[in-house]
């Protein structure tokens, strides 16, 4: 008898979870998640641990509150600029480590116009005469001019470049989260924009969703600001994040959430080609900048581990049958939410647990599972040689976005400056350059 209702339960639940897998994407989460392509390194072994280095400063630089988000970091002429989660840019003050605020990108009448998205900037570059050019998710790319010129803000001139209703026209498919950004001046002053496109299918909202999902619906985009058109130069990309254009503009470097970096080639013989020059890095990858010399490049990334302790996000990773399941389930508990708040609607705890569980985020440990203390940055050139790499599991380099190297004041140190995409304020950190503490790659 008991044999018989214990038959009869896993035969129950099979034939639900059946009926999850299997029902049409039209009816419930469009999901079929795909094997995770990278794989962990045995060990950090080769890599440089932050605690066995010297470190001659770090320091926090808060902003003014707490709701910003300090994403990227632009460098014009040794000035620093960095962005935040409402939009406005401020100026990084070296000489007491403090910031001031700029200008907002986006006022309110635009943010109300857009159903009050958050305008988070993210990627950002100076070209060559101070104008700023800015990623601002849910609403597109912004030039900001003469930040530099001037005493009072009124002179400060924002305009839109593209818009992201923009690359749904021009493109065909709509930008759901666009993400950083290199700049390519042409002679004759004309600028054309590169720029990674995360996903088309899901939103910043949506971003957990995305990494679970393996979502191969990113691209690479170009804009020709002169001829107001906007290329695909390549799709089917496994959310792309940071960009850099190289000093002679024949390539681009991009890395995306196979833990790679990418190059894409815009001119020789090579033109239109895109390869990897680094594969299975030990951390989830941001934003890609170039360091002071001019030849190579640093990379901020979250999370270093090896396969000896991978993280529950890995293990999701790779099943996806079980991450199928588990989707679709959070996504049609939801909707049995959501009708629930259609017919309670003043209760509003229903309504944003019918949207957490729909988009994977805010209240269960699926939304957090790619997040952890540690950081990691490596130093390397254009064809993947690795130069020197600083990662630890303490607090001090967590949630790093990306990293930006200015001019040490003392020969024998670096100094770097470190950005989030969810803590509110910058990191600053100068090291020592003793070589015979650096481990070597080969």
């Amino acid at each position: 008898m008991i044999l018989n209702t214990i038959i009869q339960i896993l035969l129950c639940i099979c034939l639900i979870a059946s009926i999850i897998m299997f029902m049409p994407g039209s009816i419930l989460l469009d999901v079929r998640p795909k094997i995770y392509p990278a794989q962990l390194p045995v060990s950090l072994e080769k890599f440089d641990r932050l605690e066995d280095l010297k470190v001659d400063e770090f320091i926090r630089i808060n902003l003014d509150n707490n709701n910003t988000v300090p994403e990227s970091i632009a460098m014009y002429q040794g000035h620093l600029v960095t962005g935040s989660a409402d939009g406005t840019l401020y100026l990084i003050k070296q000489n007491d480590n403090t910031v001031q605020p700029l200008v907002k990108i986006i006022d309110d009448k635009t943010i109300a116009k857009h159903g009050h998205h958050l305008p988070i900037i993210l990627g950002m570059q100076f070209d060559s005469k101070g104008v700023l050019f800015a990623v601002v998710l849910n609403y597109g790319i912004y030039k900001v001019e003469g930040i530099f010129k001037i005493t009072t803000k009124m002179n400060i001139k924002v305009s839109e470049v593209l818009s992201v209703e923009q690359t749904q026209t021009s493109t065909g498919v709509l930008s759901q989260f666009l993400d950083d950004i290199a700049i390519e001046e042409r002679p004759n002053g004309e600028h054309v924009l590169y720029i990674t496109d995360l996903s088309t299918r899901y939103d910043f909202s949506q971003v957990a969703l995305s990494l679970l999902s393996v979502d191969y619906s990113g691209r690479l985009l170009r804009y020709d600001m002169a001829e107001n058109r906007l290329d695909i130069l390549a799709n089917s990309l496994l959310c792309p994040n940071g960009i850099v254009l190289l000093p002679d503009k024949s390539a681009l470097l991009f890395t995306d959430f196979s833990k790679s970096v990418n190059k894409y080639w815009l001119r020789g013989s090579n033109s239109g080609k895109l390869e990897k020059i680094i594969t299975n890095l030990p951390a989830e990858l941001d934003n890609i900048r170039p360091s002071i010399n001019g030849k190579t490049y640093w990379l901020a990334m979250s999370n270093p581990r090896a396969i000896k302790k991978p993280s529950e996000f890995d293990y999701f990773l790779k099943k996806p049958w079980l991450r199928t399941l588990i989707l679709r389930t959070l996504h049609l508990v939801g909707m049995i939410f959501d009708i629930v708040n259609q017919i309670i609607p003043s209760v509003d705890f229903i309504g944003k647990l019918a949207n957490d569980l729909q988009t994977v985020q805010g209240i269960h440990p699926l939304s957090e599972l790619h997040i952890s203390n540690g950081g990691m940055m490596i130093e390397f050139d254009s064809d993947g040689k690795i130069y020197q790499s600083i990662y630890t599991h303490d607090e001090k380099l967590k949630l790093m976005s990306e990293v930006r190297e200015i001019p040490s004041k003392r020969s024998g140190q670096r100094t770097l400056y470190i950005g989030s995409w969810m803590l509110p304020y910058v990191r600053k950190l100068v090291i020592s350059t003793e070589p015979s503490k650096r481990k070597t790659f080969k």
